[in-house]
């Protein structure tokens, strides 16, 4: 039989899938890079509209519990952001824990139990500046592959259950872009879609028995 958090979960994803497949998630590239960076910390369901900054709309506690958990960032030309980064830790972290990276001191995972997980990034003239950050929500154990877009290997849910989400970049500014992972998402959440209702609880039954 399954339990009310199985149930629950279930509804998570097949809202997660719903969201996956609409244009808000592709809050993508666009004409000048990213030059800031920032997490909004809430109880209640967000992200909150800020003058000059974009958030994500996905919560980064998504089927967890916990806070609600928001990255947002800012556009401009000067000393636009390179390399964007994430780090799992088993105790809080009180300072930097990355020499020559800069940080945001919120816990990913704050409320959700798991581990410690913070965002990092880099402003390095040898690399190209990141036009573009996204977040998904998926059953995927593994980042599936999205078109002009490259997958930060590092479960943003890690050790407190529930579905995995994995951050993405895009070094491109090419418009086209926001349609090529749109395109891929769908398909990606497609195969889960396609299941009985019956096999996709099982699947999430199963998940929430074993250990990330």
């Amino acid at each position: 039989m399954l339990t009310l958090r199985a149930i629950y979960l279930c509804g998570v994803l097949a809202s997660a899938l719903l969201f996956m497949s609409t244009p808000a998630l592709s809050q993508q590239a666009d004409a000048q890079p990213i030059v800031n960076l920032t997490v909004q910390d809430l109880q209640s369901r967000g992200p909150k509209p800020v003058a000059g900054w974009t958030f994500s709309p996905v919560d980064l506690n998504t089927g967890v519990g916990g806070d609600y958990i928001y990255v947002g960032w800012q556009r401009g030309t000067s000393k636009p952001i390179t390399r964007l980064s994430f780090g799992a830790y088993n105790r809080s972290q009180q300072g930097n824990p990355a020499p020559n990276w800069e940080w945001n001191p919120t816990d990913l995972n704050r409320g959700a139990g798991g581990q410690y997980i913070y965002m990092f990034w880099k402003r390095d003239p040898g690399f190209q500046p990141i036009y573009g950050i996204t977040f998904i929500v998926t059953p995927q154990s593994s980042p599936p592959p999205v078109p002009g877009y490259q997958a930060i290997n590092l479960d943003l849910n890690r050790g407190a259950g529930g579905p995995y989400i994995w951050a993405y970049v895009t070094h491109q500014r090419s418009l086209s872009h926001k349609f090529a992972a749109r395109s891929a998402i769908k398909r990606s959440g497609k195969k889960l879609g396609d299941n009985s209702l019956k096999e996709a609880k099982v699947s999430i039954e199963k998940k929430l028995s074993q250990p990330k």
